[in-house]
């Protein structure tokens, strides 16, 4: 992992394509060295999530880099998610994560599939309301949910087309 940080990642990619169990040492370097991902070229972080996501056991790779912290670093958004414990309102009975990872493994295994479904829900985070009756609601949240797919975008350096279908995926929710 200090030779090339990517290998954390990857280590994430690999337990999605194959559903193996990380060791607890494997856990504890990579969470050791979380934060070396940022000296990696964002080019490299999009083949690998690329890959994490279209595997047939994508949940073990997501949970992978929310209990490493590489989540934090490379995803803040599904960072936000995670952390998110406020309710969903009686419609939903999982938190936004567990939902979340769900709903990504239960999507077409194709990339922007996939990466719409990982956003479809992000900008519940900023968008919870509760109304006088104590319904909670969350208003607009596809279109908050779009704009982080914009910075995501930039941030992983997706080409041209893969933004623009994983944006109006997550605008249909």
């Amino acid at each position: 992992f200090r030779e090339d940080p990517l290998r954390t990642l990857r280590a994430a990619r690999f337990i999605a394509a194959l559903g193996m169990q990380p060791e607890p040492e494997l856990v504890d370097a990579a969470r050791e060295l979380a934060a070396d991902i940022l000296m990696v070229s964002r080019e490299r972080w999009l083949l690998e999530m690329n890959r994490l996501l279209v595997g047939p056991e994508v949940k073990r790779g997501l949970d992978v880099l929310a209990t490493t912290e590489l989540l934090a670093h490379l995803l803040p958004e599904g960072q936000a998610m995670l952390d998110f414990k406020a309710s969903q309102g009686k419609y939903h009975h999982k938190a936004l994560w567990p939902h979340t990872m769900a709903v990504v493994a239960q999507a077409s295994p194709r990339v922007p599939v996939r990466w719409a479904a990982l956003f479809h829900d992000a900008g519940k985070v900023m968008t919870r309301s509760v109304d006088a009756a104590g319904d909670v609601h969350f208003y607009g949240h596809e279109a908050a949910a779009a704009i982080m797919v914009d910075a995501v975008a930039l941030r992983f350096r997706f080409d041209r087309a893969l933004w623009e279908r994983v944006r109006t995926l997550v605008l249909l929710h």
